[in-house]
């Protein structure tokens, strides 16, 4: 929770100090804002559609979108350090956990874009609490719930960063070496496989 306060103070900081570089941040808060004008679908562009679908909402409830996006960089690049302990707790103990919390609470890096307009900080939210999700709900038997959300933000993952397609084939293995289910981890695998997909054609 310390190192969370702390995380949160610095990425404030550099948010109220600091200004979205020119370049790729603005021109994903802009078609984020226009996507909260008239909601489309998105299935082609230069960029996956999860930023868009994440940011974009976000315009409703405050429609700046100089800031908002920064604004919910911020809060997903806090909650990353509670979650980066958890998930290194569960593997190697409390003082490796805490060590990898508090070097990415600190890291000038990903406190730069935690308070900008980029993708980064949420794609490494993402791929971090999906894994919790999945270790968690394969722990002891199957909690398939849990191993819903889990699933569902990998998939998000895959869908704010290229990057996120290295693990979509590689989650249904880890599903089926953990969880002994040939169905579940097919159901997985399926899953995933809907983003990237083919557009439709019309």
């Amino acid at each position: 929770m310390i190192l969370s306060v702390i995380a949160l103070a610095l990425r404030l900081g550099f948010f109220l100090t600091t200004y979205d570089v020119p370049g790729d941040g603005p021109t994903r808060a802009i078609e984020s804002y226009r996507w909260s004008l008239h909601p489309w679908l998105p299935t082609s562009g230069v960029w996956p559609p999860g930023l868009i679908l994440l940011h974009g909402p976000a315009n409703w409830l405050l429609p700046r979108p100089d800031i908002v996006g920064r604004l919910v960089n911020i809060i997903l690049g806090t909650l990353t350090i509670p979650i980066l302990y958890l998930l290194a707790y569960r593997s190697f103990g409390s003082i490796p956990a805490l060590g990898g919390a508090f070097a990415v609470a600190v890291w000038p890096l990903h406190i730069e874009l935690s308070a900008s307009s980029l993708s980064e900080a949420p794609f490494v939210f993402e791929i971090l609490a999906g894994l919790l999700f999945v270790d968690v709900a394969l722990a002891a038997r199957p909690r398939r719930c849990v191993l819903t959300v889990g699933i569902a933000l990998i998939g998000w993952a895959s869908m704010t960063r290229y990057e996120g397609w290295w693990f979509l084939p590689a989650l249904p293995l880890y599903v089926l070496w953990r969880g002994r289910d040939l169905r579940l981890a097919a159901a997985t695998g399926m899953t995933l496989a809907a983003f990237p997909g083919p557009p439709p054609h019309g």
